[in-house]
């Protein structure tokens, strides 16, 4: 059961210190403009969950559920919950079951998950943390502390996400340089990333093909290559080609050679996209490697 201050005069005074924290609008609502975070509240009592989920609507979209079982529907059926806040201690399902569920489930084990309870003897705090939960958050706590944790969770993944995106992170082996994924998404990467690097050449290497590889439907893949690198199928396979032709320019590979091993049906395309990335032609990219 949550354990807030209730009155609306904290709440509204909640709402007014983001910016003087250092976290505005963008970075508590995930950093695109016009597009809310979707947070879904799990708790057993009625009229607190109505009461927080009110406070917290007013940054987020927020959906909520009474129980963990009811939360995995949503869960299951929605594509766009960013973020999970469950109580502890619920009737049924509680919160380390729930967490357990989510995070050993491939679909979504990406998603952050914040526990909230009233226990703080470290046998719970154990628990919390065994069942995979992101955060552990005890009781009494402010609206305001409760936002500026997802606002911090939300900036590490899309720091992630900009480094993945840039080629700070290897896209053949982001694993190794994002040791903080959990198991089942670095598994999911690695698996994934092989096959890629095997059918990299295909022109015809498709979405459909990657989403049958990971046995998920195309909506299911979709969103867990976004949760897990904040890049829809197409531009993450566009990005693995073209580190992957960098690595074959750097290792000596003709420039000639490479788009066709890359997987790109036209050399000016396959150009025009690597300026696009690295900021110079291919040819320029070999002379600045030697």
């Amino acid at each position: 059961m949550l354990s807030l201050p209730v009155n609306e005069g904290s709440f509204a005074a909640d709402a007014e210190v983001s910016k003087a924290d250092g976290l505005g609008k963008e970075a508590v609502e995930g950093g695109d403009a016009g597009e809310k975070v979707t947070v879904l509240l799990v708790d057993d009592n009625q009229e607190l969950l109505a009461t927080v989920s009110d406070a917290m609507g007013r940054s987020y979209n927020v959906v909520t559920a009474s129980d963990g079982a009811e939360a995995l529907g949503v869960i299951d059926q929605r594509e766009d919950i960013d973020v999970v806040i469950s109580d502890f201690m619920m009737p049924g399902m509680d919160g380390a079951e729930l967490c357990r569920r989510v995070k050993s489930n491939v679909k979504y084990s990406h998603i952050p998950f914040i526990i909230l309870t009233a226990k703080t003897d470290s046998e719970a705090k154990e628990e919390g943390m065994e069942c995979g939960a992101d955060v552990y958050i005890e009781k009494p706590f402010t609206i305001k502390q409760l936002r500026l944790q997802i606002a911090n969770m939300l900036k590490t993944r899309e720091l992630f996400y900009a480094r993945m995106s840039s080629g700070g992170i290897s896209a053949e082996n982001p694993v190794a340089d994002a040791p903080y994924l959990n198991r089942l998404d670095a598994e999911f990467l690695t698996t994934l990333n092989e096959y890629m690097k095997e059918n990299v050449s295909d022109e015809e290497f498709s979405i459909d093909m990657m989403a049958e590889k990971m046995a998920m439907s195309r909506s299911s893949f979709y969103r867990k290559l976004k949760g897990v690198t904040g890049m829809t199928p197409v531009d993450y396979l566009k990005n693995f080609r073209l580190e992957y032709a960098a690595k074959l320019l750097t290792d000596g590979e003709r420039v000639t050679e490479v788009a066709m091993l890359a997987g790109f049906s036209s050399s000016s395309y396959f150009a025009k996209c690597f300026k696009a990335k690295f900021g110079v032609i291919p040819k320029e990219y070999v002379a600045s490697c030697q």
